[in-house]
């Protein structure tokens, strides 16, 4: 060209940060919400949507990366891997109830690029829904087994309970009583339920996969035989957890009402901490010095 202009282009080297979050309880949500929510706030735009694909931390299939995933999951990403980089810690009436619980372990819930935000910069945090568990060896006369289970409970006290588990009942079949009495749990606070069946309908046995529900309003005794509301149920250890699909560090949340998981209250002070490790769609990372914000669920 005989004419031309020559320039440069800035590139993008600013950390982002959180600015805020909001909190919303299923209890003042509606009927049709997805329950207790978090609204994540960066400082910048953490996506960008082009023709040929979603431009974004993790796009190469690196969970550990990404800020969210997006609902068509184009980006190689799972709204649980996403939901792994933000860690809840919420606090009841000055006692904390989950301490840097991230936030897949805490509800196996998602984190999903908000839709509705022009701007870009918002992530969503949903609870999950039911999981499945395998049960992959259900065998009859099988010896009893001990599971090590903390329970949190909601006035911020907790208790580890050994509990003898008879998973493998003379029926050939798991109860849901039965289990809340070896954890020390009343009646009707657990809920056993097949998902998928292999056998014989209504027995959670060999080959099927069940879910567990811990129910609105659960107790468990605490060590002075005294029932609390449980907050949350932390599996530290156990025998053979793996032949029923389980495994350490697993933790069950109550649901509410509509059967979702039971987080927080109104009122409770919540934070969200985000893993330094996720990256902007310019590849810079969360910075430490900001990487987290507070705010009262409402």
């Amino acid at each position: 060209f005989e004419n031309y202009y020559k320039f440069s282009i800035n590139t993008d080297e600013d950390e982002p940060g959180v600015n805020s979050i909001v909190a919303t309880t299923g209890e003042n949500s509606g009927s049709n919400s997805d329950g207790d929510t978090i609204k994540v706030r960066f400082s910048e735009r953490m996506i960008h949507y082009t023709l040929s694909g979603a431009v974004a931390g993790g796009i190469s299939g690196n969970g550990t990366e990404a800020a969210g995933a997006v609902t068509d999951g184009s980006d190689n990403i799972s709204g649980a891997q996403a939901a792994g980089n933000y860690f809840a810690t919420i606090i009841r009436d000055g006692s904390p109830i989950h301490t840097n619980i991230s936030w897949n372990a805490l509800t196996g819930g998602q984190a999903l690029f908000d839709t509705n935000d022009p701007t870009h910069k918002t992530v969503l945090l949903l609870p999950g829904t039911t999981v499945a568990y395998n049960l992959n060896d259900f065998t009859y006369g099988s010896t009893t087994e001990t599971m090590n289970v903390l329970f949190t409970f909601t006035d911020g006290t907790s208790f580890q309970k050994v509990a003898s588990v008879d998973l493998l009942s003379t029926s050939y079949a798991v109860t849901s009583n039965d289990l809340a009495a070896d954890l020390g749990m009343l009646p009707g606070g657990i809920t056993l339920a097949e998902v998928t069946n292999s056998g014989s309908a209504g027995n959670i046995n060999n080959g099927d996969t069940y879910s567990i529900t811990f129910n609105t309003g659960a107790t468990a005794a605490d060590g002075n035989s005294i029932q609390k509301t449980i907050a949350s149920a932390l599996i530290q250890s156990g025998t053979n957890l793996s032949k029923i699909g389980l495994s350490a560090n697993m933790m069950f949340i109550p649901r509410n009402a509509s059967g979702q998981a039971d987080v927080y209250k109104p009122g409770d002070n919540v934070e969200i901490r985000v893993a330094t490790t996720v990256l902007d769609p310019a590849g810079n990372s969360v910075d430490s010095s900001d990487d987290d914000a507070s705010a009262n669920a409402s």
